[in-house]
């Protein structure tokens, strides 16, 4: 298995690059293009030049389609989701054809269990589940018939991917054979050592190569790594600067999402809602067409206004690209492009968890990187990805002052900045 990591700023042809790829060696090779949404699995489907397929629902479900696909070995393009879940018999149908893995954006590849605080210790009591050496969760076939509301936990356990981190936590997480049944592997994706995937292979010691790309005389080559100049964007990114970053108390956790969840902060929240909508209404005077805005879902309601409305495409797919409001993890969709007034409302920190689990097996997480990572996909989802001029409210100063060393200028922190730790 080779695995080459393509390392290019959004927008720069890295989806151009995977459609010629694979339209060239069609009949040559079998393709499994792994993508965030639907839509772009369509847009695949119809750009490639040869035939590809997408898994459809049958009596089984997707994943059988998909599996019968595989046997007989056509080109395949589905989604982010599908592809995680994959059964240890369906990875294994991939390995027996020769796949190639062209991968779209990095894969949520760790994610916490949610479950009642209390539930790891019950199972543990009632000799459901243990833990062995390397953190996995062993469920005791003796205890099948143990309690439904626990189903999810045991199918997770039996199949290897899950963790316990200090007897309290759940981690769901994929097993290396995703990776291993494939030929070759391509990700695409900008600053891949800032990702959750870059530390799942740090900690599995799996090896990679680093390429970027260039257009040169009417087609996408793979070259070197280069680290690209960002200054570049600094002339298309204007950044709010003024007494809306400061009229609330500014901590280095403010507006992360443990900020929200605090009663305490009411009053900055509200005093928050007030700014965001200064700035798009009366500062910006934007049309609801023109405006892309994120928060955490839970309090995205606490913070919208008219003309923005929080409306979770999750649930409404109809809306995508409708509304205004876009998850702030968002990846790999054109849908937005033509937005050109932005307002990030969060403040980015993974999982603590996730980093107490990486901690204990010896890796150290960059959070700054990984919250800059973030940012940068959001912004690249509205019309700067046409390099056109966005203009963009970002009132937490951490993450303000990210983006402004991203981009090479000069930040002075808020006044009323105050350290706190995570």
């Amino acid at each position: 298995m080779q695995i080459t990591v393509i390392d290019n700023i959004m927008s720069a042809g890295k989806t151009s690059w995977s459609i010629q790829y694979m339209s060239r060696r069609i009949g040559k090779g079998r393709y499994l293009y792994i993508t965030p949404y639907l839509s772009e699995v369509d847009r695949i489907i119809s750009a490639v030049d040869g035939d590809m397929y997408q898994p459809e629902y049958n009596s089984c479900g997707k994943e059988d389609n998909l599996c019968e696909l595989i046997k007989n070995r056509k080109n395949i393009a589905c989604t982010h989701e599908l592809f995680k879940r994959l059964s240890d018999e369906s990875l294994e149908l991939i390995r027996d054809n020769g796949y190639t893995l062209i991968l779209d954006e990095v894969l949520e590849v760790i994610s916490p269990v949610k479950i009642k605080p209390d539930s790891v210790k019950i199972l543990i009591e009632a000799d459901c589940i243990s833990v062995d050496n390397d953190g996995y969760v062993i469920w005791n076939p003796k205890k099948d018939d143990y309690d439904t509301d626990f189903n999810e936990i045991k199918q997770m356990a039996m199949e290897h991917r899950l963790l316990c981190i200090n007897n309290t936590m759940l981690l769901w997480i994929v097993p290396t054979k995703l990776f291993e049944v494939f030929k070759e592997v391509y990700i695409a994706t900008y600053m891949f050592e800032a990702s959750l995937l870059h530390y799942y292979f740090r900690l599995h010691k799996i090896q990679y190569q680093k390429k970027s790309i260039i257009y040169n005389n009417g087609k996408y080559d793979l070259v070197d790594y280069y680290e690209p100049d960002t200054t570049v964007y600094s002339k298309l990114i204007e950044i709010y600067e003024g007494n809306m970053n400061t009229n609330f108390n500014q901590q280095a956790t403010s507006l992360s999402k443990r900020w929200f969840e605090k009663n305490s902060n009411k009053e900055p929240v509200d005093i928050l809602k007030r700014n965001m909508n200064n700035y798009l209404r009366n500062q910006q005077k934007a049309k609801t067409t023109d405006i892309l805005w994120c928060c955490f879902k839970d309090y995205a309601k606490k913070i919208d206004g008219a003309g923005y409305k929080y409306k979770d495409i999750s649930q409404y797919p109809k809306y995508r690209g409708k509304t205004s409001f876009l998850a702030f993890n968002c990846r790999a969709t054109n849908d937005y492009a033509e937005r050109h007034v932005v307002a990030y409302c969060v403040n980015i920190y993974m999982h603590p968890a996730i980093v107490n689990f990486f901690a204990q097996n010896g890796i150290a997480v960059n959070q700054d990187a990984y919250a800059l990572s973030e940012l940068l996909q959001f912004l690249w989802r509205s019309a700067i990805r046409k390099g056109e001029p966005i203009h963009v409210y970002i009132p937490s100063d951490r993450m303000r002052g990210l983006i402004y060393s991203w981009l090479g200028r000069e930040y002075i922190r808020s006044r009323n900045m105050v350290s706190q730790a995570l």
